[in-house]
This record gives C-alpha cells, structure tokens and sequence, in this order.
C-alpha cells in the first residue's frame, strides 16, 4: 500500500530536521582535502619538433585530401614558432593554413583561426583581423576566432572595436571562458588604467590553463608570466 504524498512529505521533513539537528550536536568531521592536482610532464622541447614532423608525414601520404591535417600542421608550425620564434614557422603555418582552405573551405574554422593566427605573428595585423573578423562571424562560437579578431584590432590600437568584440555572447555566457579572451580583457582592463581587475582576468586565465593538461606547457608557463609581468607592474 502506497503511502499518502503528504504523509511522504512530512517523513522527509522530520528526518531532515533530525539529521540536521544531530550534525550540529556531533563533532565536526575533518573537511577531507582536494586531491592533489594531476602533475605534468616536464618540458620536452622535442615534443613540438616531433608533432611537426608527425603531421608532414600524414599530409605527404594524403596531400590533396587531408584538410584535417593541413590545419593541424599549421597549428602545430605555429606552437614551434611560439617557442623558438623562428617567424619562419608562421609562413609555414600560412601556406599549411591555404593548403587546408584550398582543400576544404567550409566548416574548416581551424584552418581559417591558424591562417589569421600566422598573419598576427607576422605583424600583418590589418591582414588578420580582416580574416578573423569574417571567420568570427561565419563561426560564433570559436573563441579563436574571435581572439584574433579582437587582438589584431587591439594592437592596431582601435580599443573600441576589441571591447565590441569582448562583449560577445561567446564571452559573457560561456561557462569556461577561454583563457586566451581573458587575458585579452586583461590588457584592455590595463590600457584602460585598471590594473586590479586585470589581475583578477589574468590568474582567471592561469587558473584555467593549469587545469587543461591537453595544453602546451610554453601555452601554461605564458599565463604565468603574464600574471608575474601584471603584478610587477602593480609594485607586488
């Protein structure tokens, strides 16, 4: 026999007030501690070189298919370039970039993010944001896009159109935010003589990047440097 939903109610009720009752009376258990955090491998600098030669050896096999692998060899081209600064990389990058783009335009937002990337690392900033304007567009909810979007019109020096850009959707709503957009609103915060709520982006960001153990270990020890650079500048 099914007992009466109110009768159900009430039970829970005065079990809930009892247990209640009975933890404020008995003594406070130890809060157990977090685990400790999952610990990376140290810095392989031959890791990367390693990467670029994996994806050259899949698009030799396949070079006029392999539209995948023409995008992750660029990004991968870009990574080396982000460690060594060899800008020779980042032209790699933009010919790995067309070569993807020439195979596969449509629904290829990694390929269009490396191309706009290798023009920003060469400077080519009016290039870039061009690029990542339309790819921002065409991909609303790929934060790529939208950095290099925002991070060529920054340092062109047009701030109205990056905080444009950082009041989008994919920002405010997102329930990680990317790390790389936070750092973004950090500098802006910066420019703008904020520099405490640009602290509190960048270990936002760092916090972020020291939990994605898919992440470059230069991309990691970037964040932490940005959060150094932020509170030398505060006089910390």
């Amino acid at each position: 026999m099914k007992r009466p939903l109110i009768g159900v109610i009430a039970a829970t009720a005065l079990l809930g007030v009892g247990i209640a009752s009975w933890t404020h009376m008995a003594p406070k258990a130890a809060v157990p501690r977090p685990p400790p955090p999952v610990e990376r491998a140290p810095y392989d600098p031959a890791l990367t070189y390693k990467m670029v030669a994996f994806y050259q050896s899949r698009v030799k096999r396949n070079p006029q298919n392999g539209a995948i692998e023409w995008a992750q060899l660029a990004g991968a081209y870009l990574q080396r370039c982000r460690e060594t600064g060899d800008i020779a990389d980042a032209q790699r990058a933009q010919a790995a970039a067309k070569r993807s783009i020439a195979i596969r335009s449509i629904n290829n937002a990694p390929a269009w993010d490396a191309l706009a990337r290798s023009l920003f690392t060469q400077h080519q900033f009016v290039q870039a944001e061009a690029l990542a304007r339309v790819t921002s567009a065409k991909y609303q909810d790929d934060p790529d896009a939208l950095n290099g979007y925002a991070g060529a019109a920054l340092e062109r020096g047009d701030y109205a159109t990056t905080e444009r850009a950082l009041q989008r959707p994919i920002v405010a709503g997102a329930d990680k935010p990317d790390p790389s957009v936070q750092a973004l609103q950090a500098r802006l915060l910066d420019i703008n003589g904020r520099p405490a709520e640009a602290l509190r982006f960048l270990r936002l960001a760092q916090a972020e990047a020291d939990g994605n153990l898919d992440a470059a270990r230069e991309n990691v020890a970037w964040f932490h440097m940005r959060v150094g650079d932020e509170l030398a500048r505060m006089g910390r």
